[in-house]
């Protein structure tokens, strides 16, 4: 917050935006409006709650001509009202059970949802279970009469399950400590810009979410019954309508369609409401609250990296752009090659060099995780210090080949991007490849027998076979006097000499030792045929 003269400056409370998540904006409705899933969604609390059917509240809520004639209008406390006054249309019923007793007060008539809202708030939910209790039981003690018909009989028992639900219901609420006059909004929160955002796509065009636009039409019509409302000569009938609109638009927001046709856009296409956006499989909830789906993995063949130190990887190209792309962006915008997100995105997809030379930074600092399936023990997924390396499949040292089970006969591996503080502390703390080095089970060193070969055959001088026994023999010593990082700096020598002397003396096979026989086509060509 600052000031300066001459300027006015509004005070404005600078914090993380993450605080509109639980701090939410919110329009204030000019007239109640009954929240749409409590009502029309089946079955009706609302209807359940009051003992109403439900096409009775609903020609309340909407202004129905045809439901006026459904039920006398009365005034608070249960008196009819004259019936010259008769042509008002829907006005509150009669409370079934009151918090406390009222009396008659002149002119003070409720309409729509507001009408509705009054009957909740004087629900006493306690004195209602007790009624309705009361009235199972003198149901369940008439019992039936052979004089009695089936017809009778059907109505009672629906009538018994109507209450145990009646009951149930008003439970709940108690139990929750939840009132029932909420169902009916007068505030209508906002969601965050987040939830709802503003992107801007290719040509510089901007692409909304459906939610602003059903937003934007709320605050419309709740802004012109306002106007409405404060004039004096408006006709109350003109303020009902307006209030109708007022309903179906919040209804639309909430669950669009609902209430008969949902509304669409201008190229026919039906707009998502809220209720579209959380439910279902592919809603908030399932799909990102709730589901174990990872964005930042990729997957691909392991191939053996022969020159790469213990503890790094080789990452293809295509797979560590599409893995780290979210870092990529941040630093495109944070060093101004790119004013938003779509010109980073089009210069990744045009693959510039400096996209190249910020990955690189990028992967530097940044560990990954190498997992393969299945994961039986703590050495099937480890942590890498990735490099850029050509091709399409992932480099993997040799050394920690037998931790994974890895034999590269087509093996797949799974690459994971650590993304808090936390989880790349411990990828480094106790992930680290070359933190692994001994088998959790027996605490042996691991060792790989492509090395030992190598190393067998250029220390025959020595009056002693170096084996396999040796070789681990001499890694726990190393482990035992040096740092776990000087010990792997001397394993991938011995991994490089093993390897050198392993190609000289040919116990390797190489390409040029396959030999093809001249007649190998028409051999194939007979088999063919």
């Amino acid at each position: 917050m600052y000031n300066s003269p001459g300027i006015s400056i509004a005070l404005i409370f600078i914090t993380d935006s993450r605080i509109r998540r639980y701090q939410m904006g919110y329009i204030k409705l000019a007239c109640p409006v009954t929240h749409v899933w409590y009502l029309k969604r089946l079955p009706s609390y609302i209807a359940n709650l009051l003992d109403k059917p439900l096409k009775e509240l609903e020609g309340l809520v909407y202004c129905d001509p045809d439901e006026r004639k459904l039920s006398r209008p009365i005034l608070k406390g249960g008196n009819p009202i004259d019936p010259l006054v008769g042509s008002y249309p829907n006005f509150s019923f009669a409370r079934p059970v009151v918090k406390k007793p009222t009396f008659l007060r002149l002119r003070e008539i409720s309409s729509g949802a507001g009408a509705i809202r009054e009957q909740l708030g004087d629900l006493d939910l306690t004195v209602l279970i007790n009624s309705s209790l009361v009235e199972w039981k003198e149901l369940g003690e008439g019992g039936s009469t052979g004089n009695e018909n089936e017809w009778e009989a059907r109505k009672v028992g629906r009538r018994k399950k109507f209450l145990v639900r009646h009951i149930e219901l008003a439970k709940h609420f108690i139990r929750t400590n939840i009132n029932p006059e909420w169902m009916v909004l007068c505030l209508l929160p906002v969601l965050p810009p987040k939830l709802r955002p503003i992107i801007q796509i290719d040509g510089g065009k901007l692409m909304s979410s459906d939610i602003n636009e059903l937003y934007r039409r709320v605050i419309y019509r709740n802004t012109l019954i306002d106007l409405l409302t404060t004039s004096r000569s408006t006709p109350s009938e003109l303020v009902m309508c307006q209030e109708k609109l007022v309903q179906e638009a919040v209804d639309t927001l909430l669950d669009n369609g609902i209430c008969g046709q949902p509304m669409r856009d201008g190229h026919n296409k039906v707009y998502k409401s809220f209720s579209d956006i959380i439910e279902g499989k592919e809603g908030r909830f399932r799909e990102t609250l709730l589901g174990k789906r990872v964005d930042y993995s990729e997957r691909s063949v392991i191939v053996v990296g022969p020159s790469l130190s213990l503890h790094r990887c080789g990452l293809p190209h295509e797979i560590a752009i599409e893995l780290l792309q979210t870092f990529v962006i941040r630093g495109l915008i944070r060093k101004h090659f790119a004013l938003n997100m779509g010109i980073a995105k089009s210069k990744i997809r045009e693959k510039e060099p400096i996209v190249w030379e910020i990955l690189q930074e990028i992967m530097q600092g940044h560990p990954i995780l190498l997992n393969r399936a299945p994961t039986l023990h703590r050495l099937g997924i480890q942590a890498f210090q990735p490099i850029l390396v050509e091709g399409r499949a992932i480099c993997l040292h040799p050394l920690v080949c037998k931790g994974f089970n890895a034999n590269f006969d087509g093996d797949q591996m799974a690459v994971h991007v650590p993304l808090s503080l936390e989880a790349q502390t411990e990828a480094r703390l106790l992930m680290f490849s070359h933190m692994n080095l001994l088998s959790p089970s027996m605490g042996d060193p691991i060792s790989n027998m492509e090395v030992l070969m190598g190393e067998r055959a250029d220390l025959v001088f020595h009056n002693k076979v170096i084996g396999g026994t040796a070789i681990k023999r001499l890694i726990s010593r190393l482990i035992d006097h040096f740092r776990m990082a000087y010990t792997s700096h001397i394993l991938d020598q011995v991994k490089t000499l093993g390897f050198r002397q392993a190609t000289v003396t040919s116990i390797s096979l190489g390409v040029d030792d396959l030999l093809t026989i001249p007649s190998k086509g028409w051999l194939v060509q007979d088999a063919e045929q």
